[in-house]
């Protein structure tokens, strides 16, 4: 078969359906799909695993997680579990439900299938139908079979938004009554217009003094409707402050937490996911105040008018029952179609984002290839597919999203038939059938606002799932400050470290599920001493360097500092000893002072210029406007490569430390300033750990160690080492 030639689907018309549904379990980030397919699975044989445990168990990484994990990841739980390769015919005879690899870089669960297609549950958007033509494009073969072991245990329980809604309200609880009293008592004004209806109805117009009834309706009616405008005005404010204030607390909440994670937790996310959930406390907050308390009283007042309804007569209560039901499911129809078909515009849009925000960054590169054309090529034909897809998205919904309102004419026309009928027979009044119109559009208004509140909650517990991982997650064991406590004044700490330094037997990974990188690494370093370690790339210097500054903690072993355990020391302790400087610059938009001292008004000054004149920045600085005072843009964008990251070893310098780790510190320097800075840094007389590409500054380092993924193979003085041969030769006669 050409590639341009349609796929032969004559077969799906033999498919008879099958489906067992699963319960659906959202990703928190896109490498998470693997372990949300797994939660599924585990859920729909009565375990319910919390995300953080699933992501280590099947080692969920920035790269996401392979088949082989997940099997492994299922089988401790106690499934049978093996992956098999089959061809898009053979689906139909599959064991659903069944764990599929989705265009080589998603996995989902497959429900079933039918001779429409299949039904998925996608972690990244939930239930949805593909054609048999997306499958055969989507589909790599590769499925995953999962049934309950001898050893398999029932185990937790569901998430419940419930639960994690209530103790967001502690604290407030007077504004959500009051709310939800306000609420209550707008339904008094409300609830008078039928009543008011029917009274003029029946007796202005049938009686004498109809003029004088319609003044004193007029004047009833006036007031109700200033007494609901004044509930509901105050019921706005009352919301507006409850949502002011809960956004304020879990923003607060969210901000600290993220603060107070450990290191691996930012390793193993995205740094733009972690701030989106940072950012959920308003959207939470919006939500809570602006929809679900709304939608409730929604609820309220379509029984109210129900109830009034049926006062009047049963049978027009059924007649609206009927068609508020009909609503109800075309509106909940027409949701469900939109979720279906937005998901390839959503993808679609994405792209498009994802490209012209790739091509703005590197909008230098574009022009001076003169690939300008390429890139507008390449946009406008994802925008004519966004288009497209967009346009296929809205058109089957027009008809489906017109159905409310036909349906809610068809109703009143139907309690206006049955109403005249009943009228006619005696057994209702002129004014009550008018007033039962009234009280029909009341019943029938809020529906579309109740159905709607459920993609509303959806992605409410969506994000209360999000910053419940978040909340969540231990606290680096390192901090040793109490909730709300600044971590900032490290020069109020007196206590300083001499400088020796201690690796004894560590072992360390970044995932449990993969043989360990580094395995029982040893090293002393006395104060004042030098040590390097070199390598090619990936041999593991980075990670050694952080488990020194105690971003990463080992599996096995012990890091120690003058003797004692890193744990053992006051984290105000460490963190005036002990300095870092990393291959990643970071600059913030603040005066270069705060940019030195990250916003810790202990540090001297007298330190920070110190610092600055051994980064040999200092003349750089003087040179600008305000000096210490001038601003820094974001990203550094006013500093060249080489500034920066000599304002970067000044920031590591600035608490004069007595351990400094540099990882790559001098990279982006040339050689005279790289010597220059090594120069200032021995007479410093700190204890040194330096990893380095660049060999030329580390020769008279009292060892160099030498690493290959991982493993030492060798270590020695620069003589000794060069004496031997071996890989560190090899290294020098590259330079």
């Amino acid at each position: 078969m050409s590639a341009t030639s349609a796929p032969d689907l004559s077969w799906t018309r033999s498919v008879r359906r099958r489906r067992v549904r699963v319960p659906t379990v959202l990703q928190l980030e896109a490498v998470e799909c693997g372990a949300a397919s797994l939660a599924m699975i585990l859920a729909r044989y009565g375990a319910w695993v919390p995300a953080e445990e699933l992501r280590i168990n099947c080692g969920v990484s920035r790269d996401g997680a392979n088949a082989l994990n997940l099997i492994r990841a299922a089988r401790r739980y106690g499934l049978e579990a093996d992956g098999f390769k089959r061809e898009l015919d053979e689906l139909p005879n599959e064991p659903f439900p069944v764990v599929a690899f989705w265009g080589f870089n998603h996995f989902l669960v497959i429900e079933g299938v039918d001779r429409k297609g299949l039904h998925l549950n996608d972690p990244a958007y939930g239930r949805r139908a593909a054609s048999w033509e997306e499958g055969d494009a989507k589909f790599t073969g590769l499925t995953l079979h999962f049934a309950p072991g001898t050893r398999f245990e029932r185990r937790g329980r569901p998430p419940s938004g419930l639960r994690a809604m209530l103790p967001l309200a502690s604290g407030s609880w007077s504004s959500v009554v009051f709310a939800l009293l306000a609420g209550i008592a707008l339904l008094a004004p409300a609830l008078a217009i039928p009543a008011v209806t029917k009274l003029f109805v029946n007796q202005a117009v049938a009686g004498s003094n109809a003029a004088g009834w319609a003044a004193a309706l007029g004047l009833a009616l006036g007031l109700a409707v200033l007494l609901q405008w004044y509930l509901l005005h105050l019921q706005q404010i009352v919301a507006l402050r409850f949502n002011v204030k809960l956004g304020l607390l879990l923003g607060d909440r969210l901000v600290g937490r993220a603060l107070r994670l450990p290191q691996s937790f930012f390793d193993q996310r995205f740094s733009g996911d972690v701030a989106y959930r940072v950012t959920l406390a308003s959207q939470v907050a919006a939500t809570l105040s602006g929809q679900v308390a709304p939608a409730l009283l929604a609820v309220l007042s379509s029984l109210v008018y129900l109830a009034i309804l049926a006062f009047f007569a049963l049978p027009l209560a059924g007649i609206a029952v009927l068609g508020g039901i009909a609503n109800a499911t075309a509106v909940w129809a027409a949701q469900r179609k939109r979720v279906d078909l937005s998901v390839r515009a959503t993808k679609e849009l994405t792209t498009f984002n994802g490209m012209i925000a790739y091509g703005l960054q590197t909008i230098d590169t574009v022009k001076a290839t003169g690939g300008e054309s390429d890139l507008f090529a390449s946009v406008a034909g994802v925008h004519a597919r966004v288009i497209s897809s967009w346009n296929e998205f809205q058109r089957p919904t027009i008809v489906l999203a017109a159905m409310p309102a036909f349906i809610s004419q068809a109703t009143t026309l139907a309690v206006l038939g049955v109403g005249a009928l009943l009228a006619i027979d005696g057994s209702l009044s002129d004014g009550a059938l008018l007033a039962s119109t009234v009280a029909l559009a009341g019943f029938l208004a809020p529906i579309a606002t109740i159905v709607n509140l459920s993609s509303s909650v959806q992605q409410l517990r969506a994000n209360l799932i999000r910053m419940e991982d978040l909340l969540e997650q231990p606290e680096d064991p390192v901090l040793r400050l109490p909730e709300g406590a600044s971590n900032g004044q490290r020069f109020r700490s007196r206590r300083r470290l001499r400088g020796e330094l201690e690796l004894a037997g560590v072992t360390f990974g970044y995932s449990r599920v993969s043989p360990p990188l580094i395995r029982d690494f040893h090293l002393h370093v006395d104060p004042g001493s030098r040590v390097a370690i070199v390598g090619l790339t990936g041999s593991g210097k980075s990670t050694l360097a952080r488990l020194i500054a105690g971003l990463l903690l080992p599996w096995e072993g012990e890091v120690r500092l003058d003797g004692r355990h890193y744990l053992d020391w006051p984290r105000e302790t460490i963190t005036s000893s002990l300095a870092m400087v990393n291959q990643d610059i970071v600059m913030f938009a603040a005066s270069i002072r705060d940019n030195l001292t990250l916003w810790d008004r202990s540090v001297p000054d007298e330190h920070v210029v110190a610092a600055a004149r051994d980064a040999f920045i200092h003349e750089e600085i003087v040179r600008r406007p305000g000096a210490y005072d001038a601003s820094v843009e974001e990203a550094g964008r006013n500093w060249s490569g080489g500034e920066r990251q000599r304002l970067e070893i000044a920031r590591a310098l600035a608490v004069n430390p007595s351990i400094l780790v540099l990882d790559e510190a001098t990279s982006a320097l040339d050689p005279l300033v790289e010597l220059q800075i090594d120069q200032a840094l021995r007479q410093r007389g700190c204890t040194s750990v330096i990893v380095a590409h660049r060999l030329s500054t580390i020769r008279d380092a009292d060892e160099i160690i030498v690493l290959d993924r991982g493993r030492v193979v060798q270590r020695g003085s620069h003589q000794e080492l060069v004496h031997a041969g071996g890989q560190y030769l090899r290294l020098v006669g590259t330079e």
